[in-house]
C-alpha cells in the first residue's frame, strides 16, 4: 500500500442517510421543495450518476408529517433490499433531497470527498453483505463494517479528477450514440412513409418466400441455436444442446443472409437477419426463416418490419393478449401488402440504414471499450498499489 493511504470501515469515514416510509397520501405532487426519490427514480434519463429529480416532491410541512429530513448535496444513495439492491445502482444527489426507505444513503465525513465516495461505492458489490433469504436486503450494520482504503485528500482530488474526465468523455459518446439512433430511425420512418405512399403495393409473399432445412438429429452430437432479441437488436447464440435433450422438438438449420423472425416477440420487433459469421446454427420452429425470391435486398424486408408501419403489421398478425406472448400468424403477415418500390430504389435505401447502422455499432463498441477501461482503472486506482503523481496537478492547472 502507497503511502498516506488508510484502512477504514465505512462507518468510520461516513455517517448513514436512512430513507423514510412515504405515505400514499403525499404522493404524486410534481412540484414543491424538495424530490422525495424512490429506486424508480435511478431509472430515469439525466439520472445514471447524479440524481436532482423525482416524480414526486414534497415540502418542509409534508417532511414533518413523514418525521423526515433532507439529505444533503452528495449523499451517495442506493437501493436496499429486494432485486433492486442486487443492480448495484449508486447515485449521488445533485440537491437537497429526501428518500423512502427502500434507500439508504451515506453522507461523507472529513475524510473523505463525495465524489471519492461515490466511486468508492461503485466499486463495492453490496449483493455479496446482503442478509440471504427470499428478499435480500442489508442494514447499517452490514454497510459500515465493510472494509475500504483511505488515501489522501489531495489524492482522492486526483483520482476523481481522472474519472471525471472519462466520465465527461463518456457523456459526450452517449450524445453521440443517441444522435445516431434518432438519425437511423428518422431516415427510416421517413422512408418507408414515403414508399407506402408512392410506391404499388403487393403481398409479402409475392417476393418474399419461407424455407425450411429440418435437421436430422444425431443424438450423439451437440447443436448450435440462435435466438432473436426484440426491438430489432440483433441474433444472439445459444449455449449448444446435445442431440438427445432435443428429443422430439422439431428443429431447422438457420444460413447467412436468412431473415429470421421469433414469432413470440414479432410484435415487439423480434426480427433480424443471419449474419455471415454465423454458419453451422439452427434453430426451433419458433424461428420461421426466410429468403427473398427476386434479388432483393433481405435487409430491406428487415428494415420495412421495424418501421412503424411494419411493426404494425406484425402486431395486427400476432393476436392474443397474453402478456408478452403473443404469437405470430404466419399466414396472416405474408398476406399482408407492403410497399414494392423497384430494386434500385430499395437499394439505395438500405444501403443508407445499414450504413447508419454500422456507425451505431461503432459508437457502441467505442462505449463499451470506454466503459471497460475505465472499470479497470478505477478498480487500479482503489486498489492502494498506486499514487497518481502531483505532476497531476500542475498538468490539470496548464490545461
Amino acid at each position: 500500500m502507497t503511502n498516506g493511504w488508510k484502512k477504514a470501515k465505512l462507518g468510520e469515514i461516513t455517517s448513514f442517510a436512512p430513507g423514510y416510509s412515504f405515505s400514499t397520501g403525499l404522493q404524486g405532487r410534481s412540484t414543491g421543495a424538495f424530490p422525495f426519490i424512490k429506486v424508480s427514480d435511478m431509472n430515469a434519463p439525466g439520472s445514471e450518476r447524479v440524481i436532482s429529480t423525482a416524480a414526486n416532491w414534497v415540502d418542509s410541512e409534508d417532511l414533518h408529517t413523514l418525521r423526515a429530513k433532507t439529505w444533503p448535496v452528495g449523499t451517495v444513495i442506493f437501493p436496499k433490499v429486494g432485486a433492486a439492491l442486487l443492480t448495484e445502482k449508486r447515485r449521488i444527489l445533485g440537491v437537497e433531497a429526501s428518500f423512502d426507505n427502500n434507500v439508504l444513503g451515506l453522507v461523507a465525513g472529513p475524510r473523505v470527498l463525495p465524489d471519492f465516495l461515490y466511486a468508492l461505492m461503485c466499486q463495492i458489490s453490496l449483493g455479496q453483505y446482503a442478509q440471504r433469504g427470499a428478499v435480500p436486503s442489508i442494514n447499517h450494520g452490514h454497510v459500515r463494517q465493510i472494509d475500504v482504503l483511505v488515501p489522501p485528500l489531495a489524492e482522492q482530488r486526483r483520482i476523481v479528477d481522472l474519472i471525471g474526465g472519462l466520465d465527461n468523455l463518456r457523456a459526450c459518446q452517449s450524445d453521440e450514440h443517441s444522435s445516431i439512433q434518432r438519425l437511423l430511425n428518422s431516415v427510416r420512418e421517413e422512408g418507408f412513409r414515403r414508399l407506402w405512399r408512392e410506391a404499388p403495393k403487393i403481398r409479402l409473399n409475392d417476393f418474399l418466400d419461407e424455407v425450411k432445412r429440418p435437421v436430422e438429429v444425431d443424438a450423439g452430437i451437440t447443436y448450435d441455436q440462435i435466438g432473436i432479441r426484440s426491438h430489432g437488436r440483433g441474433i444472439f447464440t445459444k449455449d449448444a444442446i446435445a442431440g438427445g435433450a432435443l428429443g422430439s422438438k422439431k428443429v431447422y438449420w438457420v444460413e447467412p443472409g436468412d431473415l429470421a423472425i421469433n414469432i413470440v416477440f414479432a410484435w415487439e420487433g423480434a426480427v433480424a437477419v443471419v449474419p455471415p459469421h454465423l454458419t453451422g446454427f439452427c434453430a426451433s420452429h419458433r424461428f420461421p426463416t426466410y429468403r427473398r425470391n427476386d434479388g432483393g435486398p433481405i435487409d430491406y424486408v428487415r428494415h420495412l418490419l421495424l418501421s412503424q408501419l411494419g411493426l404494425r403489421e406484425l402486431s395486427v398478425a400476432s393476436p392474443g393478449g397474453a402478456g408478452r406472448n403473443r404469437t405470430l400468424n404466419r399466414k396472416r403477415l405474408a398476406a399482408v401488402d407492403v410497399p414494392y418500390a423497384d430494386l434500385g430504389r430499395q437499394q439505395e435505401l438500405t444501403e443508407a440504414l445499414n450504413s447508419l447502422e454500422q456507425s451505431l455499432e461503432a459508437a457502441t463498441a467505442e462505449t463499451e471499450a470506454l466503459r471497460s477501461f475505465r472499470m479497470s482503472l478505477l478498480r487500479e486506482l482503489l486498489s492502494g498499489l498506486h499514487d497518481v503523481p502531483e505532476s497531476y496537478d500542475a498538468i490539470v492547472m496548464d490545461a
